[in-house]
């Protein structure tokens, strides 16, 4: 069991001991067995009820809640407390929320849309709001390591250049 204070998620990023970098077996731990996987690899997204927590390499990359299925709990092992995020949390309110702690946040600027709009905190976290003329509802909340792809990339290109390194070092064989 965690207990999830939201508005520290909010300030740093991390989801009730939860954070990225951390390993997946550490994670596994605190939240116990995920109820589906993804098919993909790469990175592995384990669902645990509204909450999906994304692996590559066995470390945390991407942590995911998802409000638009209604209200209850976020997963049997996740306790909330204080402010709680759910669908009835407006872009007023939540803006509030943010002011009263002290927060920055900033308008997405490719996710801004007459019917959606997403929000990115100094932490890295992002609010994503489902809109409907001056009606808003919270739809989720998110923190992705956003350079574990590139870095990834990264690793690949010098594997495969130490390859191309080995090969041109081997002498050819002789024929029979």
């Amino acid at each position: 069991m965690i207990t999830v204070d939201w508005i520290d998620f909010l300030k740093t990023g991390t989801f009730g001991g939860i954070r990225l970098g951390m390993l997946g077996q550490d994670m596994k731990t605190l939240l116990g067995k995920e109820e589906d996987h993804s098919v993909r690899k790469h990175p592995l997204v384990l669902k645990y009820g509204k909450l999906e927590v994304s692996l590559d390499e066995n470390r945390v990359v991407s942590i995911s809640t998802h409000f638009q299925t209604g209200p209850g709990p976020i997963w049997k092992t996740v306790k909330s407390m204080g402010w709680t995020p759910d669908l009835d949390v407006s872009i007023e309110s939540f803006n509030d929320v943010l002011a009263r702690q002290g927060i920055r946040a900033e308008v997405i600027p490719y996710w801004n849309h007459p019917d959606a709009v997403g929000f990115q905190l100094e932490c890295g976290v992002s609010a994503w709001f489902a809109r409907d003329g001056k009606q808003s509802a919270l739809h989720g909340l998110s923190i992705m390591d956003k350079t574990w792809g590139s870095a990834r990339a990264a690793q690949r290109v010098e594997e495969i250049d130490g390859i191309i390194d080995t090969l041109k070092d081997r002498k050819p064989r002789r024929s029979p």
